[in-house]
């Protein structure tokens, strides 16, 4: 890549059967875009009329510096990955195709990360709007039965204890896949897995405005009430955090098994082999309890 390549902030945009939302998100994307960047969306094997849709937003809109990639179904790990290899941006955000961004949010969020140089990933929270882009809440952490509050004076405890982090809310530098590691390709639930990793390196901060609007509908992937495909989620969920464990301190790496106790938990449940349920409970309250007396009572930094 040459220096006349770069630019500063690539929109990078996975898209599967969104063709009710996915002008939505590009219009919100126009409307957010700073000086100096650009979009790439790729559409991930939809079977819907997405494609029809993105090309026609591109043809009415020339003036927009966006790159549109067709390819068969890889799943949202692969393709965040060829989007991230694709951007020539400095710095990236991501957003689904179904979701929508705030105007202004991406320029308010650089400033942030800009300001700290320790820092590679900054994220905001969200509000959650429904299938016609009814606001139900201003905040969807708020909404997941977490505190806003924890995550801006504790955010690394809140990464791994209260996940509540809707995917629109982010922007980070580009070198995090060549520093971190990229998305692994093995996991259905891919953002925990990168928060956590990022989160023991001490390189991501928290803005507590709404920088996104995330859309709860019908083929969200967290909120299935299939219990086969909500077991598959867990087990892949739990298979992210699992592979963190090693980056973590003592405190953070016991807080941590506590919520991988609790995923287990939640898996035997939901296959009905309740004594395990039960194990699994009580080695998360031990764990748990173990770990916020420890946290408290000494303040333990995490890995720079």
């Amino acid at each position: 890549m040459t220096p006349e390549d770069c630019i500063n902030l690539s929109y990078v945009i996975p898209c599967y059967n969104h063709e009710s939302f996915v002008q939505l998100c590009l219009e919100s994307v126009k409307d957010d875009m700073i000086f100096d960047s650009e979009i790439i969306i790729i559409d991930d094997g939809s079977v819907d009329q997405s494609v029809k849709m993105i090309s026609d937003w591109i043809a009415n809109n020339p003036g927009i510096q966006i790159k549109f990639i067709q390819q068969k179904n890889k799943g949202v790990s692969t393709t965040l990955n060829r989007l991230f290899d694709l951007a020539r941006g400095e710095y990236i955000r991501v957003i689904a195709s179904d979701d929508l961004l705030i105007a202004g949010s991406s320029q308010n969020l650089l400033n942030k990360l800009q300001a700290n140089s320790k820092k590679k990933m900054i994220f905001g929270d969200c509000q959650t709007i429904d299938m016609n882009g009814k606001i139900i809440s201003d905040s969807h952490i708020k909404y997941r039965g977490q505190s806003v509050k924890k995550y801006t004076e504790k955010t690394a405890e809140a990464i791994i204890a209260n996940w509540a982090v809707a995917g629109p809310g982010y922007i980070c530098k580009k070198e995090i896949h060549t520093e971190f590691g990229r998305y692994d390709e093995s996991l259905l639930i891919e953002d925990w897995n990168m928060y956590l990793r990022l989160a023991a390196h001490n390189c991501i901060m928290f803005f507590p405005e709404p920088v996104a609007k995330y859309r709860i509908h019908t083929t969200n992937t967290s909120i299935t009430k299939d219990i086969k495909k909500r077991i598959t989620n867990l087990e892949s969920q739990y298979l992210g955090g699992y592979k963190n464990l090693n980056f973590f301190k003592f405190k953070y790496q016991l807080l941590l098994k506590s919520e991988l106790s609790l995923l287990k938990s939640k898996i035997y449940f939901l296959k009905t082999e309740y004594t395990k349920a039960v194990l699994y409970v009580a080695a998360f309250i031990i764990q748990k309890t173990s770990a916020v007396l420890l946290l408290n009572f000494k303040n333990e930094e995490l890995s720079e």
